[in-house]
């Protein structure tokens, strides 16, 4: 029937969407782990190296704060309470697989109406052409290899730059773990 087919892609597309929402998170904290590392990295460097005056520490150590606050909200936050619809993924699966030549979104909106109203969202439409378009994607869906839609390369590359800037971190901050205590309590 048109509305199990429905449901079957409205799953598969709202578990597209959990695994977006989840990447979206993961790309966000490895960007926030390097940005954090590097830019405290930074302060103890300037406080080592230099007399560095406390207002200028100050103005400093507030300008980071603040900007990590605003990556925080930019990179994790906003995309994780960014709406995604069921829409937005079919078309995303679409760009990634042009064979389906938007039979995926059409399917799924001609089904979501279809349930919703009955037959008056046909407006014209065939009931059989309906079912038809619905079966077609609900069978090509499944055969979708939905992990390829998303590249993990980027998220890859953020967790190798914070990874290599928490080793940096360390091997720069162990040496002097003195200093660096004295730096925290400064900052």
């Amino acid at each position: 029937s048109i509305r199990a087919r429905t449901r079957d892609l409205s799953r598969a597309l709202d578990a597209q969407r959990r695994r977006i929402k989840s990447r979206f998170l993961l790309h966000g904290l490895g960007w926030i782990v390097a940005a954090i590392t590097l830019v405290g990295l930074g302060a103890f460097a300037l406080d080592y190296s230099l007399r560095v005056p406390a207002i200028v520490r100050i103005v400093l150590s507030l300008g980071t704060l603040v900007y990590l606050v605003v990556a925080l909200r930019r990179r994790v936050l906003y995309p994780l309470r960014k709406a995604i619809g069921a829409d937005d993924v079919a078309l995303a699966v679409e760009q990634r697989f042009p064979e389906l030549r938007q039979e995926l979104i059409t399917a799924f909106q001609l089904g979501r109406d279809l349930s919703a109203s009955g037959a008056t969202a046909l407006r014209g439409q065939s009931a059989a052409m309906v079912e038809r378009v619905v079966e077609n994607a609900a069978a090509q869906a499944r055969d979708l290899p939905f992990d390829r839609i998303l590249s993990l390369r980027r998220t890859l590359r953020i967790w190798v730059a914070a990874s290599a800037a928490v080793v940096l971190a360390l091997a720069v901050v162990l040496p002097r773990l003195d200093a660096f205590g004295v730096f925290l309590w400064r900052t």
